[in-house]
């Protein structure tokens, strides 16, 4: 059956066919691309960037910050003392069944933030979100929804019925963004289903599912990502300079096929 084909970890879609225009460099597998941010799979190698992103350092117009009260308080693990530290932990082990994703920034490249998928159960087209962070000066400005909202879209294009999200149950500020920004209800409370630092951790379930996506909350979440891209110069050149490129696509391709539509019926008129 379909469920039994796909892979244990989460199936990533292959290169977009390249348009010399629309796409001259095409990005290597396992991307997904938004306006604000885009996804691509990490590892041990991409230490150096992630602790630049959550070493308590400042970015736009945030400055330094306390690393573990902003970042790792509701994380398995953290904060980290050095890129050579994260490198050596867990965080950024290669896990059967899970992926653990950096979040770059489109307005300049750098990784802002990760997002893991885990509790890969494919055969009932089912995955999970976890560990959802990004940097604090990129946050109330749409990367995470973006992140999110990625994620979301691709595990529904491939008939995936259910996205779970895993949280902290103290975690209030990423419940609220929850709850607020994609519409979701907790599904319920996991007690004392593990254990951390500061003890017995409870764990609050979100899921989305692919009708509440598709009938609600994909066009509000486009709408609020459009106009935050929109207050933002820098996306909003690159935002309108790929519109007009589209346009420029999509009126080659019609004039294409009306030259192609010519031609057969002239072949027509000569038989």
């Amino acid at each position: 059956d379909a469920a039994a084909a796909l892979p244990l970890k989460p199936k990533w879609p292959a290169p977009a066919p390249a348009h010399p225009k629309l796409n001259p460099n095409p990005k290597p597998y396992g991307v997904l691309e938004g306006d604000m941010v885009r996804l691509e799979p990490c590892g041990a190698g991409d230490a150096a960037v992630i602790f630049a992103a959550c070493g308590g350092g400042p970015y736009l117009a945030h400055g330094e910050y306390d690393a573990y009260e902003e970042i790792f308080l509701h994380l398995k693990e953290g904060p980290f003392a050095s890129a050579e530290e994260l490198a050596a932990a867990p965080f950024l082990a290669d896990v059967p069944a899970e992926r653990l994703l950096k979040i770059i920034a489109q307005r300049d490249g750098r990784v802002v933030g990760t997002l893991r998928l885990a509790r890969h159960r494919p055969r009932d087209l089912n995955v999970g979100v976890e560990d959802l962070w990004v940097t604090p000066g990129c946050r109330r400005r749409g990367y995470a929804t973006e992140a999110l909202a990625l994620v979301f879209r691709h595990a529904f294009s491939l008939l995936y019925r259910r996205v779970d999200f895993f949280v902290d149950a103290e975690n209030v500020q990423m419940r609220r963004f929850l709850e607020r920004r994609f519409l979701v209800d907790s599904d319920g409370l996991l007690r004392k289903y593990g254990v951390r630092r500061r003890g017995n951790q409870d764990i609050a379930v979100y899921g989305m599912v692919n009708n509440l996506w598709r009938d609600l909350v994909a066009g509000k979440v486009a709408k609020l990502l459009l106009d935050r891209v929109r207050a933002d110069p820098v996306l909003k050149r690159k935002f309108e300079a790929r519109l007009q490129l589209e346009r420029e696509v999509a009126e080659e391709d019609k004039w294409h096929d009306l030259g192609a539509q010519a031609e057969r019926r002239q072949q027509k008129k000569d038989k």
